[in-house]
């Protein structure tokens, strides 16, 4: 029977790469479960589907004690065991043998995974006890061919490379070792003790009195046979307990071998529910490994503002930066414009994968509507469309909408020739009225907008009138800010040419009407990162701006300051920026800033160089957005969707 289980995996890619990573932290009963029991294999080619995230903070959810409490409670015994990996030590994935991937590139093997894998199962099956260490596993990799010297070396540096300290254990590891406890490792590992030990103290923690690894002792944690061996070696009369996160490797066994257990619930077992998983091997396992991680190592609680921005934000962040510093090497761009209030995280994320471009980047005010009000002449469809067509039968009075304008002083001209109180709503009927009352006196609004042009052109002028070539840099969805600037310079006689890029553009809707992007798109003025008509189509057809989709992106990368109203200049001259009131909710948008500021350290500090050379494909970056998008999640996203209502006109 078992035979006949290895054979349907084998013969079924899909369900063998199912099983394999099940295998990893849940066991081979659970493993070949779920690498079984779907038939058609569409859960294992949409893994996401129906996959629900954690509504509010799924921070929350764990039940860990503070170090200080968990240090107490283990300072009770005479020795103190800790398991190794994912208890003391993290890596910066959630799979090992995703490192195998970036061994077998480097030693510029095909399917080197599957043969180191395999390798490892046969070097076991040729010891009665089934421990082996690095040496004997790459014996067996030699057999194929491949210089097992070098790849021993690459696996260990590597190793070296993506592990570092539960900062969580790391301070109870250090309450205990100044209280001169006696404190021991013990892992199930091909690793030597001298290379496990090495790794503890790479990692900060202080020395610990011995390290017991499978491999050299021919037992392991889950007979119990390597407890055994500890007892006898520490001595039978001390009183033992042991934290690790294996259910029955480091809570069963060690228990029936005289040892308490403080169990640690294993991070990855905690959040992998409410992961992504559609995501390439190298990046999912990176992002995967980081937010589990960060969620559920602690006692920690973060809000549910901090954990969208380092959950869902923060990857496609990243992904469009280095698509950004790639863009602007290829295409050699001078500088690159942020503009407001979008621009502003995605400024510092920048800044922070690329400290040596600081001085080129530039922080600049904008709103669509500002824009829009410079170019009311040339753009009057867009004009009437963005001030009038929008907000009809929204509840807003005459006096709001030419508020926001910047034509109140039209108001009492509107009433005497039209016979319309400023007081009343703007429906359907009236906006009629309300255009060709504003057609008829086009003149004057253009003079209400003289003072706000003078002052745009006063602030962008330092940016933009001298020759060379500049990126605008916005999230979605027309390119309107790139062009519109564009059209600026043109009449202004400014010789910088402007190109604009977007996260994603022209939205099914857009392009069933004609397409609103697809002319800059094929000479080159926008590009898109993540989609657009022409690029990532699957992704293009997905996104539903009716949805709420543009907004979550919008709501992502939100800025806690207000947004711009209009541009205006004193009467010395200068520019004066008039913005609108501060949003309800930009206290929240701060904590997003702050989740997807954090785990950009992270990931600058905890992956390797080696790990992050490539840059993350826009498929890659949204994946976290498309499992907030499936039905299933529909509460959760409404809910942070409805921090993005606030209309301040």
């Amino acid at each position: 029977m078992k035979e006949l289980l290895r054979r349907k995996l084998e013969s079924d890619p899909i369900r063998a790469q199912s099983y394999a990573r099940h295998r990893l932290h849940h066991g081979r009963a659970f493993a070949l479960y779920h690498a079984l029991k779907d038939r058609d294999g569409a859960k294992l080619l949409h893994p996401d589907r129906h996959r629900t995230v954690v509504f509010g903070s799924e921070s929350a959810l764990k039940r860990r004690p503070s170090p200080t409490q968990a240090a107490k409670m283990l300072a009770d015994h005479d020795v103190i065991s800790f398991d190794v990996f994912d208890t003391l030590l993290f890596r910066c994935v959630d799979d090992p043998t995703t490192l195998f991937h970036i061994v077998g590139a480097q030693l510029n093997v095909l399917d080197f995974p599957a043969l180191r894998i395999a390798a490892e199962r046969e070097a076991r099956r040729g010891v009665p006890h089934g421990e082996v260490n690095l040496e004997q596993i790459y014996a067996q990799l030699a057999l194929c061919g491949i210089d097992a010297q070098r790849g021993m070396r690459l696996e260990w540096e590597l190793e070296c490379a993506c592990c570092h300290a539960n900062a969580y254990l790391l301070d109870i590891v250090r309450m205990l070792a100044a209280q001169g406890k006696r404190l021991i490792a013990v892992s199930d590992m091909y690793l030597s003790a001298k290379q496990v030990a090495h790794l503890l103290e790479k990692s900060g923690y202080p020395p610990f009195a011995q390290v017991f690894v499978s491999c050299e002792h021919g037992a392991n944690k889950a007979s119990g046979e390597l407890f055994a061996i500890v007892r006898r070696q520490c001595g039978e009369a001390h009183s033992y307990v042991h934290i690790g996160d294996h259910p029955h490797s480091d809570h069963l066994s060690p228990r029936r071998h005289g040892f308490s257990v403080l169990r640690y619930a294993n991070v990855h077992t905690l959040g992998d529910p409410h992961r992504a998983h559609d995501l390439s091997v190298v990046t999912g396992s990176i992002y995967r490994g980081l937010v589990n991680a960060k969620l559920h190592d602690s006692d920690a609680r973060f809000s549910m503002a901090f954990e969208l921005g380092y959950v869902y934000g923060s990857l496609l962040a990243i992904g469009y930066c280095q698509y950004l510093q790639e863009q602007r090497r290829r295409l050699g761009l001078d500088q690159l414009l942020f503009l407001a209030r979008d621009g502003d995280i995605l400024r510092q994320v920048y800044a922070l994968l690329y400290p040596q471009e600081r001085a080129d980047l530039i922080y600049v005010p904008w709103s669509r509507s500002a824009g829009i009000q410079l170019l009311a002449e040339a753009w009057k469809p867009d004009y009437f469309r963005r001030f009038l067509t929008h907000k009809c039968n929204q509840g807003l009075t005459l006096t709001q909408v030419f508020s926001a304008m910047g034509l109140e002083g039209l108001l009492p001209l509107l009433n005497q020739e039209r016979s319309l109180d400023p007081g009343s709503e703007l429906t359907a009927h009236e906006e009629t009225q309300v255009r060709s009352f504003l057609l008829d006196h086009f003149d004057q609004i253009l003079q209400c907008y003289e003072r706000r042009r003078a002052g745009a052109r006063h602030l962008l002028e330092p940016w933009l009138s001298s020759p060379g070539r500049v990126g605008v840099v916005d999230i979605g969805w027309t390119g309107s800010a790139a062009i519109a600037l564009r059209a600026l310079g043109e009449q202004w006689g400014w010789q910088k040419e402007i190109i604009g890029f977007l996260v994603g553009s022209d939205a099914l809707q857009d392009h069933l009407q004609g397409g609103r992007t697809c002319g800059a798109h094929a000479l080159g003025i926008l590009h898109s990162y993540v989609f657009s008509s022409a690029q990532n189509r699957a992704l293009w057809k997905q996104h539903d701006p009716a949805s709420g989709h543009n907004v979550l992106a919008e709501l992502l990368f939100a800025s806690p300051a207000p947004s711009l109203k209009c541009f205006s200049q004193t009467a010395e001259g200068a520019t004066q920026l008039c913005w609108k009131p501060k949003e309800k909710h930009s206290e929240r948008y701060a904590q997003i800033q702050q989740g997807i500021l954090s785990f950009t350290k992270d990931y600058l500090r905890l992956v390797p160089e080696v790990l992050r050379q490539r840059r993350i494909q826009g498929d890659d970056a949204y994946a976290p957005l498309r499992l907030l998008m499936d039905a299933c999640n529909r509460p959760y996203l409404e809910e942070v969707l409805s921090w993005m209502k606030d209309n301040h006109v």
